[in-house]
């Protein structure tokens, strides 16, 4: 899943490293990431790169992404209690999995709200949507 850590890079002017909230030029921008050695060529964790999916508009991706998370979550304790104090990779959630099912009726509004004659390219995603928000109770009775 990945290891959160604070993102840094150095100061153009100072040339010091900046951590976290110093390297933030809007709200939306990563403070954590979410490394793992895991993997030789890949150093992002699971995370991380639904994460990217999200932010790269990927929205079929990360909804898959988070289903197996969700699932993953709900099957183990230990990855739910990693998931619920993992930080959230920008400033405008407190958890991770704050913005997972808030999302998800997001993609669910946007297909919804489509016109018929497109809806039928995103049946997939619809479906990827909707497996999700079936989890959402269980995920959040399991907090």
């Amino acid at each position: 899943m990945g290891v959160p850590q604070l993102k840094f890079k150095k100061s153009y002017k100072t040339q010091e490293i900046m951590y976290a909230i110093e390297t933030l030029e809007t709200i939306n921008d990563e403070i954590y990431e979410y490394k793992t050695p895991v993997m030789k060529n890949q150093n992002e964790g699971l995370l991380a790169l639904i994460f990217k999916a999200k932010k790269n508009r990927s929205e079929e991706n990360c909804i898959v992404g988070i289903t197996y998370v969700v699932k993953m979550a709900l099957a183990d304790d230990a990855v739910m209690e990693y998931l619920h104090k993992a930080p959230a990779p920008t400033c405008q959630n407190a958890r991770f999995t704050d913005w997972f099912f808030d999302f998800a009726r997001e993609i669910h509004n946007n297909i919804s709200n489509m016109s018929s004659s497109i809806i039928h390219i995103n049946n997939s995603k619809k479906a990827a949507v909707e497996a999700l928000l079936g989890l959402e109770k269980d995920f959040d009775a399991k907090k």
